[in-house]
Order: structure tokens, then C-alpha cells, then sequence
């Protein structure tokens, strides 16, 4: 008989969490369970595994944004679902799912202590590691403290992510695991038929055009300014550059009331949201990775893939995925500076960007889907005991 899978995440749209979800769900509605995803948010991009058997929950209550009277809304929305819902294990991604699942399943457990709940969460970068008001970061610190009380295992995609949560105490180390994301290959375009589709969005043709850019949702942790400021230095030396911006999100506005205020309207080029996105990353001379909080990037494993020449920031995983000056170039975050001299430099060495996009594809076999599916399967089977509600 199947067991019960539920995965709940606080948004469906685009996102390297989502894509986390739909790779596991897709994997183990075939392989003994049944799964149900919770999510959050008007988007969903989990419709495609309907077909796989694997059902959907929106959440109506359950927001990205910190709100005292939808998070508690949100809160008794979950615990009444999982309380009609028995399941074996509950897999909670991101952090507002993370924190209101982890206390939703915390009440059901005191409630219903003969069917208890398995608790795992995968942390996708922490949000007490973003840059922001002190409040803000303490706060959600000690969330995630209280929160862990009622979590089996805690799951990190990265080291840097796994040290953070020992070094603030987040949960007891015992409890803490590290799982890279896993690579699943996609099919890439054509160098041509990419390049076609990026300059389409600047109405232009010039094939001699250098492309540069980045696949990410607009939001301020994904250091898209330090990208933006970046560009009117590059140009000093290639005036041929075009940048290319693919995704959309709540920083839209502010950036492109930047780009307009300085003067790049025709180099600075905003796609908005493509749908498989990293199929176009083949059309790019150099793909840039400027966050200033990350994980383990999905769209750096895709990059690599295609085999594009890479300049990337020094956060969270990303220094575990490449090695500077052999798979990448890395610099720090928050720099404009560094990486416009990352791109001269890269744009000055043909074959320096050659090497790294080679040893790049090369390194990309270390970090397998198949690995990441087995691991998070076994911490499923240590989870689970004879007592779950089947």
C-alpha cells in the first residue's frame, strides 16, 4: 500500500525550490508513495505532474510576505488539512511553509500523539542570512529555532547553508544533513536559435552583439542592481554588450526605474518570465550569477550544462558548485566593480573562458540527480516508523 507524501511550499510559481519539489514528487509518486504538494500563491507550476497521478492543495492563506493575520490564517489552514490528510512523512520547502508546516504538524502531533507526524524540511538558503534590518534577520533567527522543535530532519542544499544553521544553533546538529540539488539535464537550443530569441527582446539582429545576462526572479537578494551598475563600465569597453535580464518579480519597477535613470533602456534588456528558461542559456557569451544570498542554484547546474562561460558570486553554495578560475570566475557579492572586471576579463580570454566552460561541464557530473533522490529517500525510510498513519 502507498504511503502518504505531502509537500508543502509557500509559493508555486518559477523558483529553484519549486523546481526542488517537482523533481521529488515526480520521483517518488513512482516509487511508493502517493503525493499531495501544498503551495501557496496564484501561480502553479506543478500542474504538469497531474498527469503523474500527483495531487495539488493551494493554500489560500499562506503568503510570502510577512503578515501577523494571514500567517496565523495560514497556520490553521494547514493544521486542518493535515489533520483530514494522514500521511507518513510532510517534506516542507522555504521558509514561511517551513516555519507554519513545522507548527501546524507540532499541534497535530500533541493533539494525535499515537499517529504522529514525520517532520522534514529543506532549507533553501536561510532567510536570516539576508541582508536587511537586524529585527527582520533576529526574528526570523528565532522562528526557526522554535520551529525546529518539531522537525525530524532538517535538510541544507549546501555546506555553507548546514554550518550557518550549527554555528546560529538552529537545530541540533544530529538532526542536520546536507543534500546537494541534483542536475537533471535539459535540452538546450541551438547557439543560433538562442541568440535569435534574446536579441528578439531589443529589437535587434546584429549578430556580432555580445550577450550577457542572468535567469532570476526580481528580488533584491538576487543583487540585480550590483548587475545593473555593472554594465555602464562594461560598455567603456565593449559597446556591443547587451544584457539580458530573464525573469520576473516584486523589484521590477525599482529596477527598471534604475536602468531608465541611467540611460541603458536599449542595452539593458528585461525578457520578463520565459517558460524553460534555461534552454535559452546556450544563447549567452557569459551567464552571470550576482546574488547576495543563495542556496544551490538550480540555474548555475543548467549554466554549466550549457556550457557558458561563468562569472558568480561568492554566496551559499555557489562556491561548492564551481572553483574559481577553473569552473568559474567568482567574485564578491555586492561588488559592480568586480564583476565588471570579471567580464573584461572573461571577454579579453577566448580561450580562459573555453577552459572554464569545459572544466565547468566536466565538474556538473558530480552533482546527479539520481544521488540527490537516493539520499533524500533514505531520510524518508529514517524518518518513518511502524506507528504513521498509512
Amino acid at each position: 500500500m502507498k504511503k502518504n507524501l505531502l509537500m508543502v511550499i509557500t509559493q508555486g510559481g518559477i523558483g529553484g525550490a519549486q523546481h526542488h519539489v517537482q523533481q521529488l514528487a515526480r520521483h517518488f509518486q513512482n516509487t511508493g508513495f502517493t503525493v499531495t504538494i501544498a503551495f501557496g500563491g496564484n501561480d502553479n507550476q506543478f500542474n504538469s505532474l497531474v498527469a503523474c497521478g500527483v495531487r495539488m492543495k493551494p493554500l489560500r492563506f499562506m503568503k510570502r510576505a510577512i503578515h501577523p493575520w494571514y500567517d496565523l490564517l495560514g497556520l490553521f489552514e494547514l493544521y486542518r488539512f493535515i489533520r483530514s490528510f494522514p500521511c507518513a512523512v510532510v517534506h516542507l520547502h522555504s521558509s514561511k511553509a517551513g516555519i507554519l508546516g513545522s507548527l501546524a504538524c507540532g499541534m497535530y502531533n500533541f493533539f494525535h500523539p499515537k499517529t504522529r507526524l514525520k517532520v522534514v524540511y529543506t532549507a533553501h538558503g536561510w532567510h536570516f542570512l539576508e541582508q536587511g534590518n537586524v529585527l527582520s534577520r533576529t526574528l526570523s533567527m528565532w522562528c526557526e529555532r522554535f520551529a525546529s522543535f518539531f522537525r525530524d530532519h532538517v535538510i541544507c542544499v549546501s555546506t555553507a547553508d548546514l554550518r550557518a544553521a550549527t554555528r546560529n544553533h538552529i537545530i541540533v546538529p544530529s538532526k542536520l544533513i546536507t543534500i546537494h540539488n541534483g542536475n537533471e539535464p535539459i535540452r538546450y537550443h541551438s547557439r543560433e536559435e538562442s541568440r535569435a530569441k534574446l536579441l528578439s527582446f531589443s529589437r535587434s539582429n546584429q549578430s556580432r552583439e555580445i550577450i550577457i545576462g542572468t535567469i532570476a526572479n526580481l528580488y533584491p537578494t538576487k543583487g540585480l542592481t550590483f548587475l545593473i551598475s555593472a554594465v555602464p563600465r562594461v560598455l567603456t569597453f565593449y559597446s556591443q554588450i547587451r544584457c539580458v535580464i530573464i525573469g520576473a518579480g516584486p523589484q521590477q519597477e525599482e529596477l527598471f526605474s534604475m536602468v531608465k535613470r541611467l540611460g541603458l533602456e536599449s542595452i539593458i534588456i528585461f525578457s520578463g518570465t520565459i517558460p524553460q528558461a534555461g534552454s535559452l542559456l546556450s544563447g549567452f557569451d557569459i551567464f552571470i550569477l550576482p546574488s547576495i544570498k543563495e542556496g544551490f542554484p538550480y540555474v548555475l547546474l543548467e549554466a554549466m550544462g550549457a556550457g557558458v562561460p561563468i562569472i558568480a558570486t561568492t554566496v551559499g553554495g555557489v562556491p561548492e558548485i564551481v572553483q574559481h578560475g577553473r569552473d568559474a570566475w567568482l567574485v564578491p557579492p555586492g561588488d559592480a566593480c568586480s564583476l565588471s572586471a570579471g567580464i573584461e576579463k572573461l571577454l579579453n580570454e577566448p580561450d580562459f573562458r573555453n577552459t572554464l566552460s569545459s572544466n565547468a561541464r566536466q565538474r556538473l557530473q558530480l552533482f546527479s540527480l539520481d544521488t540527490m533522490l537516493h539520499q533524500t529517500a533514505a531520510i524518508y525510510e529514517k524518518t518513518m516508523t511502524d506507528s504513521i498513519c498509512m
